[in-house]
């Protein structure tokens, strides 16, 4: 079985709560593009014009007059403001009630996931051949339970609750966008695979600085746990400053690699 589809095995026992944050997620982004929209003739109403929208409507503008007609008509200027903000209002209240139900899922889930994973890591050490020890040091396990087992909850959850997400905006994103102009819309999907081709690259090396820096994580944990043994050895010895000067080494190499991996994060 792959490494993927073992992560995604974790989310199984939490594929309920998995379902209503991705649901949730999906309403929050049509209940923000529904603000965008109402957000057009509540100005109008407001204001009295739109500027060019006013004079030569626009595809959405038609949609928006069709959806809102049942709730506008027969109302004075004033009353149709009104109208307007309390859907606004509303739509920005469900929406913000749908983002803060998403985070609470997806914290559940990803703590809910983060517990089995190191429940399951510590089973496993329980019963693997002792001379896997032999060839594995204490502090690399200790990285691989407590800090890498965090990353995973953020890969396995977080992330791929995000993609849905994402993809929910995209698609209420590019409604609106046709709905005001189909050409420009073209011409905005015409740049996406050279979009997307740069980001793929921008992966791959994100993926390769990730695995070095667990990697390093997992020796200066390591390296910090046998000193931290061995302290009376290493007094005795009057060794101090070599440690001392190992461990900056260590740890300004750890550094240096976290601040490539961001830096490949943010782009």
């Amino acid at each position: 079985m792959s490494t993927d589809r073992r992560l995604l095995d974790t989310l199984r026992p939490w594929s309920g709560l998995f379902v209503l944050g991705l649901g949730t997620a999906v309403l929050a982004s049509v209940f923000d593009g529904l603000t965008i929209v109402v957000l057009i003739p509540f100005l109008k109403q407001l204001f009295g014009t739109a500027g060019e929208l006013d004079r030569v409507p626009t595809r959405l503008e038609h949609w928006v007059d069709a959806f809102l007609a049942p709730a506008l008509s027969g109302k004075t200027a004033t009353a149709a403001a009104v109208t307007l903000m309390l859907i606004l209002i509303g739509a920005l209240l469900l929406k913000n009630i749908m983002v803060y139900t998403t985070a609470q899922t997806s914290i559940r889930i990803q703590e809910g996931v983060v517990r089995d994973l190191r429940r399951r890591l510590f089973d496993h050490l329980l019963v693997v051949d002792l001379g896997f020890f032999q060839q594995t040091r204490v502090g690399q396990l200790l990285a691989a339970i407590i800090s890498d087992a965090d990353q995973v909850k953020t890969a396995v959850s977080a992330a791929l609750a995000a993609l849905i997400q994402n993809a929910a905006v995209i698609v209420v994103t590019l409604v609106i966008m046709w709905g005001i102009s189909s050409r420009l819309t073209l011409l905005s999907l015409a740049t996406m695979p050279l979009l997307l081709f740069g980001v793929q690259l921008l992966i791959r090396r994100l993926r390769r600085h990730s695995r070095d820096r667990a990697e390093e994580r997992g020796h200066m944990t390591s390296v910090a746990v046998e000193r931290l043994g061995a302290m009376k050895l290493i007094r005795a010895a009057s060794t101090e400053e070599a440690e001392a000067s190992d461990f900056a080494g260590l740890v300004d190499r750890y550094r240096k690699r976290v601040i490539r991996t961001q830096r490949y994060a943010t782009m």
